[in-house]
């Protein structure tokens, strides 16, 4: 995991409304707090070098967002469009991220840490070297994307659809599920807890284990 590059002393204190006055709406060494960023609609904006800290991002569409070390602490995504975006060295924590959209993203060196993220969709993208660590993510979808060394440490997963992903070798013993959309060829070399076991063997081999 290769973590943000910010450099917090070189930051000034300002606002996201910054970004609309540069043409090609990029962002860049800011520390951003307690600000309310509400129905915007940008295409392809620029997020650099930014800290930003209890700001509440709400029902705004990002299309092809780019965001590069940069951390988001106590942040409310939900309901936003970033559609097709690239997202690097980039934490996130304690971040609410309710029916977010991530559809067809380039995630990699990411971490979400404590995060709500039911109803997040993170289908067709690929995800590289990414955690996802205590986070609540049901009802979500990571339908038909690529993991590739990515970690779920302690997140809830229930009725979460990973139908058509490969899961090869990701690790959900610590993790909570009752129900799981995937294929019984999605899990191959996956691995489980005991009570996960007895679950997907009733679901995929209709054995019943007492």
């Amino acid at each position: 995991m290769i973590e943000p590059k910010l450099n917090r002393s070189s930051f000034a204190q300002g606002s996201f409304f910054q970004i609309y006055e540069n043409e090609d709406f990029i962002l860049e060494k800011l520390f951003i707090t307690k600000e309310i960023i509400e129905n915007q609609q940008i295409e392809h904006p620029v997020i650099e070098n930014c800290f930003f800290e209890k700001v509440i991002f709400e029902e705004n569409s990002f299309n092809r967002l780019e965001i590069t070390d940069c951390i988001f602490v106590d942040c409310d995504f939900s309901n936003c469009d970033f559609n097709a975006s690239m997202i690097h060295r980039v934490k996130f924590d304690n971040c609410k991220m309710i029916g977010t959209n991530f559809i067809g993203s380039h995630l990699g060196n990411v971490t979400f840490t404590d995060c709500l993220m039911n109803y997040a969709n993170l289908s067709d993208s690929k995800l590289k070297t990414i955690v996802f660590n205590n986070c609540i993510m049901d009802d979500s979808d990571i339908v038909e994307s690529s993991l590739s060394k990515t970690i779920f440490t302690a997140c809830s997963l229930n009725q979460a659809n990973l139908f058509q992903t490969n899961l090869n070798k990701i690790n959900f013993s610590t993790c909570e599920f009752n129900t799981l959309d995937c294929r019984q060829e999605d899990i191959k070399g996956c691995m489980f807890n005991h009570v996960q076991i007895i679950y997907l063997a009733r679901k995929f081999l209709n054995i019943q284990v007492s």
